[in-house]
């Protein structure tokens, strides 16, 4: 599979296929990664959490732009998987808050 420039739920879309095919450990190269959306980032923590689910790790290629990695840091991803996940090289330090935060809500309260 062709690199990713953009992640976007279409893209992650197609992708879909090819990384589930390798559950209970997806390879997800991110490495040429420029941008993202909130939709495809829902897509690699769903891909995550199924592969925990089935015993495994997903397994990341970090972007090779530094600024796109801190992105994604930033984002809540690798908190939300953590210890279900790999990186091929340490994470960037997640500073400030990015444009994008993924988040799980444990319990729910009262809707006003």
């Amino acid at each position: 599979m062709a690199r990713l420039r953009l992640l976007s739920v279409d893209r992650a879309e197609r992708a879909l296929w090819s990384w589930s095919q390798s559950l209970p450990r997806p390879l997800l190269d991110l490495s040429g990664l420029e941008r993202f959306d909130a939709f495809g980032l829902c897509l690699l923590a769903l891909l995550g959490w199924k592969a925990k689910e089935e015993g495994g790790l997903a397994r990341f290629l970090l972007p090779e732009k530094r600024e796109v990695a801190e992105e994604l840091a930033r984002t809540g991803l690798f908190r939300l998987l953590s210890g279900a996940f790999w990186a091929d090289r340490p994470l960037p330090e997640a500073q400030g808050k990015g444009r994008v935060l993924l988040v799980r809500v444990e319990r729910e309260g009262g809707v006003r």
